[in-house]
């Protein structure tokens, strides 16, 4: 991986800048745009195809940039104390005995001058210059305590008093420890800056250079000196203000506001939560917690090598910059960015929607790493192939996980951010899952479809959706999704259901569509959020009580688990899962109907997609189902059905309770509805229900009955086929 660079926004209006960010040690590199057509495919797909569009540089001369990855938070100002002083906080921590972690440290010209911490043993310890004094004994991983570090630089003491906050303790719950006294050695608590669960990296001037990063949560820190009898705060942070922002309200009154750095987590349960509230909007009181990891990245922050002003006349459409390294023949790679209409500016009758959260989702995916992947290459009919950008990023943590993933310290990723380098998001990726394209570079053989029949089509992505809504759609005869449209706002759903309400179509060319109740930061719409909950098929769960998102107060977990499932818009949803051999469908006797028969002229089989480009055929990877009973609409008309088997598995959320079936080898829920309906408002609705859908519609070149049907059915929704 010589070159490693990203864009920083995935969308741009004609007439915007998109800056391209690169780290590379190349001699020299030249970067063009490019317009990607279609997927270069070794199974006789549409073949690569890309188009110049601009040369930006030759021979440019790039430089390494490191990444800095780990949370945690600063904030600036002058803390004083004169004298005496006592640091308060709670600790949960994750990583007990994994090197030394910073609680709080106080930042004195540019130099750590004191610091409360865990040792790489998980003592507390407290530091102040030569001085420092140790915790009784070491902490346990997953167990609130309540940490109290007292100062006295005349006595010249330094104490320690750490309580067990579990519910049941064998012995002594509070212990303390005290320094010898040291009287004239040590300095009072001054600071020009804190940092909280990190200190700054000794060893460079990079202000996002960090080092001893702590794993866990951290509630309600304090910073005090002597008032009388008691203690005044000259800082007290509440964690469960501005939760949906990187702000840190300092609550004492003096307005040491701190900034969180990395996206740690926040909306996290605190000591006191008791399991009577589930959302933090609820009782913030008891939601006073963030979770930092020292995996968690939000910015690369890499120096921009140049921006591209976006022609006003180019069409909409995907593009990338294409980087080559100079004397390397073939050393090339493509770095994404979408053209996108600004709402009400339609050029065409047809929309692509780019899954832009799904992408997100998936970033730099590892979960073929470890005994993960062992357990999912058992649900394969091959062995796991893995790709040089597979095997870098597992090497390289650094680069952040996907939704998929887990934090070193065994909590699950819930925030995705595209900047920083995505090494999945490439044209030409062929993830180990399924062999093939999936998601980014499989939904160009949907783009590649519409090439190949003429049809006028812009570009949205996501993100656009998500901040523009129904306007963006409105002027839209058809919306066509791609193929694992799986992580929606309910900002996009709104849209979909006002676009339809008024007539508009949707082709819902994918499988899992409209499945994780996800979020986008209002201030970063460079970040999603989807928490995993106790809901739905997942890979990794939430902690208790922690499944309401920070950015947008939404309860995580499926949409279909609040009222929305994915049949209720599209008349299917997802029922099953597998990486086994592909299947086609079958026509059901209702595709008979004259309403709908026409679908199927220039189809000579009843069975539909049984060859394609990913396992082979039409119905595979992940699957959807109608089901009335979550919505599918009762004139809703199941065309074809598939039959699939080896290898498949029903989704958790419909076998909760122990069924006899479940005992059995096959489940007739382990299948794919093609559904069609219409809305009633002049529009209509077709779900192909397969991820692999996409890739049976290329085969052949797009010569092909998947391609046949999907042809008659745009026709059906336009009136004609719109053509350039």
């Amino acid at each position: 991986m010589q070159v490693l660079a990203y864009c920083d926004k995935f969308s741009a209006h004609p007439g915007e800048p998109v800056a391209l960010h690169v780290s590379s040690d190349a001699p020299g590199i030249t970067v063009d745009v490019v317009r990607l057509i279609s997927i270069d495919d070794q199974a006789g797909g549409p073949g690569w195809r890309e188009t110049v569009v601009e040369r930006l540089g030759d021979s440019l001369r790039p430089h390494i940039q490191e990444i800095h990855a780990g949370s945690y938070i600063v904030t600036d100002g002058q803390f004083t104390p004169a004298n005496r002083a006592r640091l308060t906080i709670w600790a949960w921590p994750t990583m007990v005995g994994a090197g030394s972690q910073t609680l709080i440290a106080g930042v004195h010209g540019n130099k750590t001058a004191w610091r409360l911490a865990l040792d790489a043993e998980g003592h507390v310890c407290f530091e102040a210059g030569a001085s420092k004094v140790r915790g009784v004994a070491p902490l346990r991983s997953r167990h609130w305590y309540k940490i109290i570090a007292d100062i006295d630089p005349m006595a010249g003491s330094l104490s320690l008093t750490v309580v067990d906050h579990a519910l049941w303790v064998k012995g002594d719950r509070t212990s303390i420890a005290v320094s010898p006294p040291a009287p004239g050695v040590l300095e009072p608590l001054h600071a020009d800056q804190l940092y909280l669960a990190a200190q700054p990296r000794a060893d460079t001037s990079n202000p996002r250079a960090v080092d001893c990063v702590f794993n866990g949560k951290l509630e309600a820190p304090r910073l005090s000196v002597p008032n009388g009898e008691g203690w005044s705060h000259l800082v007290a942070w509440d964690f469960s203000e501005a939760m949906d922002t990187d702000r840190v309200v300092d609550v004492s009154g003096n307005g040491h506001d701190g900034t969180c750095i990395n996206l740690p987590t926040r909306a996290m349960t605190g000591h006191s939560w008791s399991g009577e509230a589930h959302r933090a909007t609820e009782r913030p009181s008891e939601y006073g917690a963030i979770h930092f990891h020292d995996d968690d990245l939000e910015d690369a922050c890499w120096e921009p090598l140049l921006a591209y002003s976006v022609p006003t006349d180019l069409p909409s459409g995907v593009y990338a910059f294409r980087v080559g390294i100079d004397g390397m023949e073939g050393a090339v790679d493509h770095f994404p960015f979408w053209v996108t209409p600004r709402a009400g500016e339609r050029r065409n009758r047809v929309v692509f929607l780019s899954s832009t959260n799904t992408y997100l989702a998936y970033a730099n995916e590892r979960l073929a790493e470890g005994s993960r992947g062992d357990s999912l290459s058992l649900m394969k009919t091959g062995p796991v192939t893995l790709a040089d950008a597979d095997h870098f990023r597992f090497a390289h943590h650094e680069l952040g996980g996907s939704l998929y993933d887990m934090h070193s310290d065994g909590s699950g990723v819930c925030y995705s951010s595209r900047l920083r380098p995505i090494l999945n998001l490439r044209p030409s990726y062929r993830t180990w899952l399924n062999d093939g394209p999936r998601n980014f570079a499989a939904d160009f053989y949907i783009i590649g479809w519409l090439d190949h029949l003429g049809v006028a089509h812009d570009i949205i992505t996501d993100e656009d959706l998500h901040r523009d809504g129904a306007a963006l759609l409105a002027d839209y005869d058809v919306v066509i999704t791609g193929s694992h449209p799986e992580y929606y706002t309910a900002e996009m759903l709104d849209a979909h259901e006002a676009h339809l309400a008024a007539g508009g179509s949707l082709m819902y060319m994918g499988g899992n569509g409209f499945y994780w109740v996800t979020s986008i930061g209002r201030d970063k719409p460079h970040v999603v959020e989807s928490r995993r909950s106790h809901s739905g098929t997942r890979n990794w769960t939430g902690e208790a009580g922690e499944d309401e998102h920070s950015l947008s107060g939404r309860l995580g977990g499926i949409w279909r688990h609040v009222g929305r499932a994915p049949q209720r818009l599209v008349g299917s949803g997802f029922t099953a899962f597998g990486w086994g051999p592909a299947r086609g469908y079958t026509r059901t006797r209702e595709s008979y109907d004259p309403t709908v028969a026409g679908f199927f002229d220039g189809i000579q089989s009843d069975v539909i997609g049984t060859n394609g480009l990913v396992l082979g055929g039409a119905a595979g990877d992940e699957l959807d189902r109608a089901d009335t009973a979550l919505g599918t609409p009762t004139h809703a008309i199941v065309l074809a059905q598939s039959d699939n088997e080896d290898r498949y598995v029903p989704v958790i959320e419909d076998h909760l309770e122990l069924m006899p079936q479940q005992q059995t080898g096959s489940h007739e829920d382990v299948r794919a509805d093609l559904v069609y309906f219409e809305t009633g408002a002049g529009g209509a609705v077709l779900a192909a229900s397969s991820i692999c859908w996409a890739g049976a519609l290329a085969w052949n070149k797009f010569d092909n009955d998947v391609s046949t049907l999907c042809t008659n059915v745009l026709r059906s929704m336009t009136g004609a086929l719109p053509r350039h």
